[in-house]
Parts: structure tokens; sequence; C-alpha cells
């Protein structure tokens, strides 16, 4: 992991998922790349098991639990004869629901903001 990366642990990850330790690392660095409905985590075995401090080993059997416990879904494609994975954060409902309040009242802020713009 480079000096300017870095990924977001949010409070619903451990609250309402109950994840910790290097599993509550895992998901967060995969939600940080697919949290965009669409998106997935695209990246290597090798930036997860250097960015956590873990072997190529644990950072497998962590994505797999994650992957049985729903948590996680994973797509395997084939590329040129070469299987890869992709990952996608499982996002919570009441974390959704949350998220889509917040994101309501954001819009009606800014709407508010643009239309006091317009009369200055």
């Amino acid at each position: 992991m480079k000096n300017e990366n870095y990924f977001v642990i949010h409070g619903w990850m451990r609250n309402e998922l109950h994840l910790r330790n290097k599993e509550l690392l895992v998901y967060a660095i995969i939600y940080g790349f697919s949290q965009v409905p669409g998106t997935k985590y695209t990246g290597s075995l090798k930036y997860l098991y250097e960015s956590c401090g873990v072997s190529k080993s644990t950072i497998l059997r962590i994505l797999q639990s994650l992957c049985s416990r729903g948590l996680l879904t994973k797509e395997t494609k084939n590329i040129n004869g070469i299987t890869v994975n992709d990952y996608a954060a499982v996002i919570p409902e009441t974390k959704n629901s949350d998220n889509s309040e917040c994101e309501r009242v954001a819009v009606d802020d800014l709407q508010d903001m643009l239309n006091e713009v317009k009369r200055i």
C-alpha cells in the first residue's frame, strides 16, 4: 500500500456486521472499491495481503469466510486463460436506508443553497 492510499472503516461495519481484525480490514478495502452499485474490487490478492500485513493464504481464508457469510459477492471470470476473481461488498439494508436518508437531506440542502445563490 502506498503512503497516500487509505481506506475507511465505518462504524456500521463493526456495529452491524460485527467484523473485527483482518476481516474488518479486508471488507473495508473491498467496500471502498465497490460501494457504488455496479462496481467491484478488481485488484490483486497481493494488494490485499500487503495492505493487511498477512499472508496470501490468510487473505484467501478471509475472502472465503466473508463470501460464505454473504458479506461479499465473488465473480469469477477467465481472461486469456487466467482465472480472475472480482469482489463486491454486500451492504446491509439498515446501512442502505440510513444512507438514502442522508443523500435525500443532502440533495434538499443543495437545492436550497442553489436557490439562495440564484436570489443573490
